[in-house]
């Protein structure tokens, strides 16, 4: 009887586990990919391979995240528990879910939200590095600084919507996390300034 419940509920639950994997897999990616991409304009990540091997890896993570995240959002669509149409997951504050406040001020799906807009920046980061990059390198390299905001709304996403991280250790550890994302996104952002920098964000 137990085995024929814990069966049924798996069967049914089984896309929001898709769901939630999905979502970890592309913010795990995403910090890999920052942490990448600043070695790479401090020289760091030179030390342990080719430039070029590099830039490869960095390009490589930004696809796969874009893999991870379709998933992340597809399988909102099948998903038993939790109804969102395809404008609720295309149009930011179009669905009321997770409804909440931020310091005593009602910010409604504002967390939701985050994630729909990190998103379209992730795939206009990334399609740009891709397509622009030889050929319109300025263009390129200030789309490319959207790679950091992307990255504080998909954290405060994960940080109020992750259902791993409401509460305890792994709580403590995600925000751990947001920490060191802050020191690398400002130490990236007083190395240079993006109007007059060459490297690469």
């Amino acid at each position: 009887m137990i085995f024929h419940l814990a069966v049924t509920s798996l069967s049914v639950s089984w896309p929001w586990y898709v769901v939630r994997a999905g979502g970890l897999t592309a913010m795990v990616l995403l910090m890999l990919i920052i942490a990448s991409g600043i070695g790479m304009v401090t020289g760091l990540t030179y030390r342990f391979m080719e430039p070029l091997k590099a830039w490869a890896l960095h390009r490589a993570l930004s696809i796969a995240m874009i893999g991870a995240m379709l998933v992340h959002i597809l399988f909102l669509l099948v998903d038993k528990f939790v109804s969102f149409s395809l404008v609720d997951i295309l149009v930011p504050f179009s669905v009321n879910y997770e409804n909440s406040t931020l310091f005593g001020i009602q910010v409604g799906s504002l967390w939701n939200a985050l994630g729909i807009i990190s998103a379209y920046l992730l795939v206009i980061v990334t399609v740009s590095s891709l397509l622009i990059i030889e050929s319109q390198k300025r263009t390129w390299r200030w789309l490319h600084w959207l790679s950091y905001p992307l990255a504080v709304m998909l954290y405060f996403h994960v940080l109020f919507l992750g259902t791993e991280f409401k509460d305890g250790i792994l709580r403590l550890a995600w925000l751990a996390v947001g920490a060191v994302l802050f020191v690398g996104i400002l130490a990236r952002l007083r190395r240079s300034n993006p109007s007059t920098s060459t490297a690469d964000a």
